[in-house]
């Protein structure tokens, strides 16, 4: 039994919810989800089957996890994880989501505030799994928990991984806890797991290892400014593609931008704007705004549009200063050695002095002394001491509720090169675009764990624009 450090209330709590159900665990990928495996198995509950839905917009890293979380469940007698993925007819032109949104010029439905592409690429290829087909490319015989439940007149229990926190709290509370097919519970919920409980539950049972990253297509529209930098970083060639779709959707013939609305083309406001007019109308995958006028005004990409790659640990540095207690993140530092990084942070900082001092200056220098003294180095990207001595104006940090674009600053010192650390990830698998991610991996360059990211707070947290 996995220690997942469950009190024997909750364990009961568990129990009581779940015990003699017919099962389904609805697998994401992410934190919240792994999580819910684990209590499971901590409170000996056993899923009748694991389903894991792949819109073929997963990032490299969440089939990694997956996989690993496939293998690791059949050591104990569970059920592998199930991949669904939807099959479309030949002559369709497109295979997956991302295929779908360049066929037809738009974008995922979630920058409209709607919902269809999780129905239509997630939801219904597990359901699909578990009832069966009849007909079409996604024909299948139903699951036998399936089969099990009709002929005993049970309805299945389909668990999500909703944590306790305020988001999904207010996500779930908007959901029905039945249909016509299923019934629905939160077990994360019923026991109070906020998502620094799933960290902390995952790194015990499992290792630190275990914690994967958030789980979302590459080009989701619910991605905060931190996702991006990371996916900049990390994924450069995804993050071109997300913002190909982009332009495709908003410069193709379904596009809802009017040009007299807002005084000039979309091509034009995202080359040239500081700023998009503030409006109700979508203007990019960002929603209030558009992802290639964030890159281009962040200095992300060139003026062909190409990730600068010769920046990607500035952007990765910059994406670990953005994170907050609330982000869905790949903590695997959550716990650990905490007083630690916070001490490397100040040494950096400290380290940093000689460089910035020629910019800052004696008063800059002795108020980032005392910030560093005080421990207010660890809150502030950079030092929020140093900001203030050169009057620099703060960078939005992604807030959603901001109906704005951070604005554009020069660097305030030079960039120090990751610390390589022995724990850091090795061997990251990722698969070529439109491949089956389960069935074939590839190598390639490994890239640091976020442990070496939280402490690297040395950084500026913007980057010049490239040349135009």
């Amino acid at each position: 039994m996995l220690d997942a450090g469950l009190s024997a209330a909750q364990v009961m709590a568990l129990r009581e919810e779940l015990g003699g159900r017919k099962i389904v665990l609805c697998f994401g990928g992410g934190v919240d989800s792994t999580a819910l495996i684990v209590v499971l198995r901590a409170a000996g509950i056993r899923p009748e089957a694991v389903t894991f839905a792949d819109t073929g917009g997963e990032k490299p890293e969440t089939i990694e996890h997956v996989t690993r979380m496939s293998e690791l469940p059949v050591t104990w007698g569970w059920p592998p994880v199930s991949v669904c993925r939807k099959r479309t007819k030949e002559n369709t032109g497109y295979s997956d989501l991302e295929g779908n949104c360049l066929s037809n010029e738009t974008l995922p439905s979630l920058a409209f505030g709607m919902k269809s592409c999780s129905l239509k690429w997630k939801q219904g290829p597990q359901d699909q799994f578990l009832m069966g087909a009849k007909s079409g490319p996604n024909a299948c015989d139903p699951h036998p928990v399936w089969v099990a439940a009709q002929a005993s007149g049970e309805r299945i229990l389909k668990l999500i991984g909703y944590d306790a926190g305020k988001a999904d709290v207010r996500r779930s509370k908007n959901l029905s806890r039945a249909d016509e097919h299923f019934d629905y519970a939160y077990p994360l919920q019923t026991i109070g797991f906020k998502r620094p409980d799933c960290v902390r539950a995952i790194a015990t049972a499992l290792g630190a290892e275990y914690v994967p990253i958030k789980s979302a297509c590459f080009f989701c529209p619910a991605s905060k400014h931190w996702e991006l930098f990371w996916l900049a970083a990390y994924h450069p060639d995804l993050f071109e593609r997300a913002l190909h779709i982009e332009r495709t959707a908003l410069t193709g013939r379904h596009s809802r931008f009017d040009a007299v609305e807002f005084g000039a083309d979309w091509e034009d406001l995202v080359r040239n704007a500081e700023r998009f007019p503030s409006s109700n109308t979508t203007v990019g995958l960002g929603r209030s705004f558009a992802w290639n006028h964030w890159a281009r005004v962040n200095g992300v990409v060139d003026g062909e549009v190409k990730v600068r790659s010769e920046l990607s640990e500035q952007f990765a540095a910059h994406a670990a200063a953005l994170l907050g207690e609330d982000n869905a993140r790949d903590a695997r530092w959550a716990g650990a050695d905490a007083d630690g990084d916070r001490q490397r942070a100040r040494l950096r900082l400290q380290g940093a002095q000689e460089d910035q001092l020629g910019r800052v200056g004696r008063t800059g220098i002795s108020a980032l002394t005392a910030a560093i003294s005080a421990g207010a180095a660890d809150l502030d990207p950079v030092g929020g001491a140093v900001e203030r001595a050169t009057m620099a104006p703060r960078v939005d940090e992604g807030l959603e509720q901001k109906n704005r674009m951070p604005e554009r600053l020069e660097p305030i010192g030079a960039q120090a090169p990751l610390a390589q650390r022995e724990d850091a990830r090795g061997d990251i698998r990722t698969v070529p675009g439109g491949q089956n991610a389960i069935s074939g991996v590839i190598s390639q360059q490994p890239h640091p764990s976020w442990r070496q990211l939280a402490t690297y707070h040395s950084v500026s947290p913007i980057f010049p624009s490239a040349p135009r």
